[in-house]
């Protein structure tokens, strides 16, 4: 799995968080008890103490994965798997 690093953070339309990756991807990193559990999301303390966090990127792998064979593929990695767009957690 690609590795990469939490650079920032900001909130789409619905006000859920999304991580943004040195790699230049970014990942949905949402809180919704109980299936989604994670409440650092809702500080500011809580996502501060996250930036320059190494995490995995499977769009990373994706890419590399597609350019090597052709094709592509779907990994979870550490913040969820990704929705039918893309987007993680």
């Amino acid at each position: 799995m690609a590795l990469t690093r939490i650079t920032g953070f900001r909130q789409d339309q619905d006000g859920d968080w999304i991580a943004e990756l040195a790699c230049g991807h970014t990942q949905h990193v949402r809180h919704r008890p109980p299936w989604q559990s994670r409440p650092w999301t809702q500080t500011a303390e809580g996502r501060s103490s996250l930036l320059g966090v190494e995490i995995e990127c499977p769009l990373c792998d994706d890419a590399d994965h597609a350019a090597k064979t052709g094709g592509g593929g779907a990994g979870a990695g550490l913040l969820g798997p990704a929705d039918s767009s893309g987007r993680r957690g």
